[in-house]
């Protein structure tokens, strides 16, 4: 990791404006990269983190915003951001599925992807009186796009 993070800040050309912004986020991803347990959210907050170097700060809110939200996210969800990116059409949530994972575990990580404004929805029908969380279709939205390009699909 060492060697991409030279590579990186080799490359960033970092203004005086965003060094405070820099060093406050850098310390923000050194502090959850020790507590993750998971490999692969490190690897996601290594992702983020030489994202972070290579490209300027831009909007700190949206950066704060996607470094909050990769921290609070299960790997279940990042799984089921990651599945969807590689879709070209909305996927039928009745669809999406992982071995030992229960439907509802999944539809509650997709609940979640959308309240973080992640994934976008349609129902493709309608049961009164009846659960419509698996009739519904989901995709990544534009900022979901943003996200997974940023801090889940991998840099190297």
């Amino acid at each position: 990791m060492a060697t991409e993070l030279e590579k990186a800040i080799a490359l960033s050309s970092i203004s005086p404006d965003d060094e405070a912004s820099l060093i406050a986020i850098i310390e923000q991803v050194n502090e959850r990269v020790e507590m993750e347990q998971i490999e692969e959210k490190r690897r996601y907050l290594k992702n983020f983190l030489v994202n972070i170097l290579l490209h300027s700060i831009g909007n700190f809110d949206e950066k704060s915003f996607f470094l909050q939200s990769l921290g609070s996210m299960t790997y279940l969800e990042c799984e089921v951001l990651s599945g969807l990116a590689g879709q070209t059409a909305a996927v039928p949530v009745r669809g999406i599925r992982k071995e030992g994972v229960g439907q509802y575990a999944i539809v509650g990580a997709i609940g979640r992807l959308r309240n973080l404004g992640f994934i976008e929805a349609t129902t493709t029908s309608f049961q009164f009186g009846g659960d419509n969380a698996l009739n519904e279709s989901v995709e990544l939205s534009e900022f979901g796009k943003k996200f997974h390009n940023f801090c889940i699909r991998n840099t190297e």
